[in-house]
């Protein structure tokens, strides 16, 4: 509207027009040309960018609590990032685990819980918020609260995620020492890069097939969190 302002009067003539008489306009717009100098378009555009929700946090916990429910694509994620000297990792794939989403707790929500007579898991995925819920006179956060939560209810410790963009790694960490400390050892970080590449194996794989009720969106996805995979530097 800036270098053309005739064709912006115009446009809004006709929308006015429209909306006065009740007639919809057909626009027929010029195809830009593309400039003869090699130019890089920006071609991974899915449909997170086009809804402006490539930054919600609570989406992406949607989509990766769909994905982890699916089958036994827990179990695969579990046997991939579980390191604890005393779980069987024979045995986990055989385990039945019911994955929810927000399971509300006092003061607070747990992003992803999947539960068994085994083993119980705790997912707390962050994006671009930090730690919330941090008790300066407590020295803890919504991590302590969490774990202490499911340990006194389900009577047994819980294992402990939490999922961060790569150029987020460095905050995080920083936070978790500053305010939670206990945590540190405790929620075992998780960066979307590794989430990425987990994925693209259970795809390659066929954990994730066809059969998934989401199976044609996970491109979209993939890219998604390979747009959360950058580096601080990188994204700079």
């Amino acid at each position: 509207e800036d270098i053309h302002p005739q064709d912006y009067k115009n446009i809004l003539n006709l929308i006015t027009s429209a909306l006065k008489n009740n007639k919809l306009e057909i626009f027929n717009l010029n195809k830009v040309p593309k400039p003869k100098t090699n130019v890089n378009y920006n071609n991974d555009k899915t449909f997170l960018d086009f809804a402006l929700i490539n930054e919600n946090e609570q989406i992406f916990t949607n989509m990766l609590w769909s994905i982890f429910s699916y089958k036994n694509v827990f179990n695969y994620f579990c046997n991939d990032f579980i390191f604890e000297k005393n779980i069987n990792k024979q045995n986990i794939r055989n385990i039945q685990f019911d994955v929810v989403k927000e399971e509300k707790v006092q003061d607070g929500r747990i992003d992803i819980f999947a539960s068994s007579n085994a083993y119980d898991v705790i997912i707390e995925n962050k994006i671009h918020s930090g730690l919330n819920g941090i008790k300066k006179e407590d020295s803890c956060t919504q991590l302590k609260i969490y774990y202490d939560y499911i340990s006194k209810q389900r009577q047994k410790k819980p294992i402990c995620f939490i999922l961060i963009p790569n150029y987020k790694k460095e905050d995080i960490l920083e936070e978790i020492n500053k305010s939670d400390k206990k945590m540190k050892n405790i929620f075992r970080v998780i960066t979307y890069k590794e989430i990425y590449i987990f994925l693209e194996k259970c795809i390659k794989q066929q954990i994730l097939d066809s059969q998934y009720v989401y199976f044609k969106y996970l491109n979209d996805l993939l890219l998604g969190i390979k747009k959360h995979s950058l580096t601080s530097k990188e994204l700079y």
